[in-house]
């Protein structure tokens, strides 16, 4: 259950924030996160460094709604991006923060436990998660018709 009232939170933040033609335009960034997402949870779940718990909607031991949530969360990762280089460096040391911040609650109530991993593991493993699914999502955005705006 909180899988799918993050899921519904972050999709309804989307929706509010962000207009549709412009979400249309991102979609490359949730195909690369959920994507990226996938394999290297599969790849950390399957050497047992953490596990999740609390979930009704798991394939291959990734909770189905978290790989939703993480397309959305990309979403906004790219929307809200600067354009300047240095702000981007901050910006991304920024979200992947809060990121690592959100997955400390979810230890805290037991959705996630930690084997053979540590939150620093998770800060650095999220900061460069977050600079690939950035720059493969500007990439497709940028074979597009138009850019972000």
């Amino acid at each position: 259950m909180p899988w799918l009232i993050c899921a519904v939170l972050i999709w309804l933040a989307i929706f509010i924030v962000i207009r549709f033609n412009v979400l249309l335009k991102l979609w490359g960034a949730v195909f690369w996160s959920v994507l990226l997402c996938y394999g290297l949870h599969s790849f950390f779940l399957s050497n047992n460094f953490y596990r999740f718990q609390e979930t009704f909607d798991i394939y291959q031991g990734i909770p189905i709604l978290y790989l939703v949530a993480v397309g959305g969360l990309a979403v906004f990762l790219i929307h809200f991006l600067p354009e300047e280089k240095g702000w981007q460096f901050l910006y991304f040391i920024l979200f992947s923060g809060i990121l690592t911040m959100l997955e400390f609650f979810a230890l805290l109530y037991g959705l996630v436990i930690h084997v053979q991993w540590s939150l620093l593991n998770s800060f650095l493993f999220t900061f460069a998660a977050v600079i690939v699914v950035t720059w493969l999502g500007k990439l497709l955005i940028k074979e597009q018709k138009g850019y972000l705006f």
